[in-house]
């Protein structure tokens, strides 16, 4: 299955490279990282994450009470989008 070509937005490529160093990671770690450059709210951070998993951008698994996120797209395909 070949994906087609990736339009990721601003908001989308920085919560991706924050999934990327930190999966599986909780949406309060990845507000946690993008604070100091982002400052967005939690419930920002939260709602683009929802969002990324529906466009198939991140995946989720629960555990209990907690959703982890990883990325559902590598590196280099999310590159090679923004390039083409």
């Amino acid at each position: 299955m070949k994906k087609t070509n990736l339009e990721l937005f601003e908001t989308e490529w920085a919560i991706l490279q924050a999934v990327w160093e930190l999966e599986p990671c909780a949406a309060p770690t990845v507000q946690e990282s993008l604070a100091k450059e982002k400052g967005w709210a939690y419930t920002t951070v939260k709602t683009l994450m929802d969002r990324m998993v529906k466009k198939g951008l991140l995946k989720t698994k629960k555990i209990r009470n907690l959703y982890l996120y990883s990325s559902a797209v590598t590196r280099s395909h999310a590159r090679k989008s923004e390039i083409a």
